[in-house]
């Protein structure tokens, strides 16, 4: 896999990032296009930042909420003013996975459907986001079965206790 930087897309923003379904998948986007080096970068009213190093730059505020101690990160973020077309993907978490039969046990696993877009910054400042892959549900379910995957059917047992724990958080 290798290292990456990770892109994270506020408000409008994110909802410019969307799944085949249409569901806004910007929350977190990765990139190999930037520094590699596990930074993050936010976008935030159309605006290109960057994190620091969790240095001095950071503070934590603490309050109480319901007897429980809320620990609130205040960070400064450095604009960042560069031009690039950055590719940045993910899968959809809200779109449900496609259920198969795992090679290597006896068991279910699943696989999101992946999106994919080049982001294009101008001065620091994201003025387009095109869209490279943005595969369906349905168009992952053929490329498996096209690679010999074991796909379940949506209707099978398993897939469905599976994609029940998915859901649970298990």
């Amino acid at each position: 896999m290798g290292m990456f930087d990770s892109i994270f897309l506020f408000g409008a923003d994110a909802a410019r990032a969307r799944c085949a379904a249409g569901h806004a998948v910007g929350g977190e986007l990765q990139t190999k296009d930037f520094d590699c080096v596990m930074a993050h970068y936010y976008v935030f009213e159309g605006r290109l930042y960057r994190s620091g190093r969790y240095d001095e730059r950071e503070e934590r505020v603490p309050s109480l909420e319901g007897g429980n101690l809320v620990l609130t990160r205040r960070e400064m973020l450095t604009a960042v003013d560069i031009t690039v077309e950055a590719a940045a993907y993910t899968h959809c978490k809200e779109c449900d996975p496609v259920m198969y039969e795992s090679v290597h046990s006896e068991c279910v696993d699943h696989r999101y459907v992946w999106c994919e877009w080049n982001l294009i910054f101008e001065r620091g400042r994201l003025t387009r986001v095109e869209p490279v892959r943005v595969e369906t549900r349905e168009s992952l379910r053929e490329r498996m079965l096209r690679d010999g995957v074991g796909v379940l059917p949506d209707d099978d047992r398993l897939a469905k206790k599976h994609l029940r724990q998915l859901r649970e958080g298990r």
